[in-house]
């Protein structure tokens, strides 16, 4: 009976000895995957700042690409303006367009007088002349105002 409690506590001694031990690597596990995920978490943040990076760089090299671009095309079409100006045939569409553009403005003035409807610059011009009397009329009511407190004064003091 003795030999058998001896093999009994040395199979409770095995099985708590396998059990601290498993702890201890648990323990040892559950470290190791905390540091990796540390390590991790770190090396995620460094690449979104190196993307970041890039990007910034990329956007930069991209917007300089767009304005060499545009530069370019400016240069083109300048170019090109330049050389149909040579001809006669330019000039007189310029004169065509000038002349048409006018006819329109009279035609639209004299649809809009006929339905007496205010022109663009009739409504400007009114703005202009309501902005000044604003003005003025502000300014009048600050002189009123001013000489109206003394005599008020005097009214009551007389009363």
């Amino acid at each position: 009976m003795a030999g058998q409690a001896n093999i009994v506590e040395d199979g409770i001694d095995r099985i708590q000895s396998a059990f601290e031990s498993a702890e201890d690597e648990f323990e040892k596990v559950q470290k190791r995957v905390e540091r990796r995920t540390k390590e991790f978490r770190k090396s995620v943040k460094e690449g979104r700042k190196d993307l970041e990076k890039e990007g910034r760089k990329f956007q930069k090299r991209v917007e300089a690409r767009r304005q060499e671009i545009e530069q370019q095309i400016e240069k083109r079409v300048k170019s090109v303006q330049k050389e149909l100006r040579k001809y006669p045939v330019y000039r007189q569409l310029e004169e065509l367009s000038d002349e048409i553009s006018k006819r329109i403005e009279s035609g639209v003035d004299t649809l809009l007088g006929g339905m007496q409807i205010a022109t663009r610059n009739d409504v400007q011009a009114l703005d202009k002349k309501l902005n000044s009397i604003n003005r003025k009329l502000k300014a009048l009511e600050k002189t009123q105002k001013a000489p109206a407190k003394a005599p008020a004064k005097t009214e009551g003091a007389a009363a």
